[in-house]
């Protein structure tokens, strides 16, 4: 954690995502999206959205409103700026490979035979958060935590033999390099497994050529 005095008090910035939760990087990650720059946005426009935009994140960053950011001294808006230029922005998911996690003392794993022993209803529910979590941008981190309550498991679980909501609620504060690990990690098996469908479906149709 940086450390940084403000306004007689020390204001800790999280530095790498080991360090913040799932739900504070879900309310930065908003900010980024809310100040999107557009191709056709003028010269003037893209200014005043950065600069909006980087108010707005330190503030965040360090707790304040926008007003008692606009006092911060410039030389600590430059440190919180260099953590998000130079450390969060450039921060990988293949950086956190991994098997699983460690929370409140239970190991978790991730699913190594997805797609292999899963059943239809578990794929059906992980398909449509996918969908959520593709078409909503803004809010996409807010669904996360929910997978990882679907897929991720201790050792000899299934699913349906414990409550995801439970599970959901126990995995509060659950931090980002754990979500950007499962993410990185579920994109290699998805990308694995729709490469063997595709596969297996130029199969079914040329054995379905020859048959006719």
């Amino acid at each position: 954690m940086l450390q940084i005095s403000v306004n007689d008090k020390i204001v800790e910035v999280p530095q790498y995502f080991s360090e913040m939760s799932i739900e504070y990087f879900s309310g930065y990650w908003k900010i980024l999206t809310k100040y999107y720059i557009e191709e056709d946005d003028s010269v003037d426009t893209k200014i005043q959205k950065e600069t909006d935009m980087a108010l707005e994140l330190v503030g965040y960053l360090l707790g304040l409103t926008k007003e008692e950011t606009k006092n911060v001294e410039l030389e600590q808006a430059f440190e919180v700026m260099d953590v998000i230029n130079n450390q969060l922005n450039k921060e990988k998911p293949d950086k956190y490979v991994m098997d699983g996690f460690l929370w409140n003392n239970e190991k978790y794993y991730f699913p190594s035979d997805l797609m292999e022993s899963r059943s239809f209803g578990e794929y059906a529910e992980i398909k449509q958060i996918e969908q959520i979590y593709a078409s909503d941008e803004a809010n996409k981190f807010d669904h996360i935590t929910r997978q990882i309550a679907i897929l991720c498991r201790k050792a000899g679980e299934k699913y349906d033999s414990y409550d995801i909501d439970k599970r959901v609620k126990e995995f509060d504060g659950l931090t980002m390099n754990i979500a950007m690990a499962f993410s990185f990690f579920l994109q290699e098996r998805m990308r694995r497994y729709n490469r063997h469908f595709q596969i297996y479906s130029e199969e079914k149709r040329e054995a379905v050529s020859t048959n006719d």
